[in-house]
């Protein structure tokens, strides 16, 4: 799996400067929260991190034919759906890393 954040703008110090004499408090918990879903963003794009998606989608897969067929048993639903809202999970944090880091880099401007 390739890095999915690879062309995404570096954020540069001067960028985030701005953006914390613009927003003052609420710009640091702005950074604080982009610093935590930084964290998540090194796992993800790490090899043991791009396992772990390979293994949950090749679960999900493995489960769609009877979910689709409504055939799944109500434990393969669960799991389906323990697996979707994983996924889920994982696609917002990417979302919301790639909005703040944009809102950083355009200082806000809105």
């Amino acid at each position: 799996m390739k890095d999915i954040f690879k062309d995404q703008e570096e954020l540069t110090y001067q960028d985030i400067q701005n953006f914390l004499a613009l927003h003052g408090q609420k710009g640091a918990k702005t950074l604080s929260l982009l610093g935590q879903l930084s964290d998540f963003r090194q796992a993800i794009n790490d090899p043991v991190g791009q396992i772990l998606i390979k293994d949950l989608m090749t679960k999900m897969e493995a489960l769609l034919p009877n979910i689709v067929l409504m055939k799944a048993s109500d434990v393969e639903k669960a799991e389906y759906r323990a697996y979707l809202n994983l996924f889920m999970d994982w696609i917002n944090k990417i979302n919301k890393y790639r909005n703040l880091k944009t809102k950083i880099k355009q200082g806000d401007k809105k």
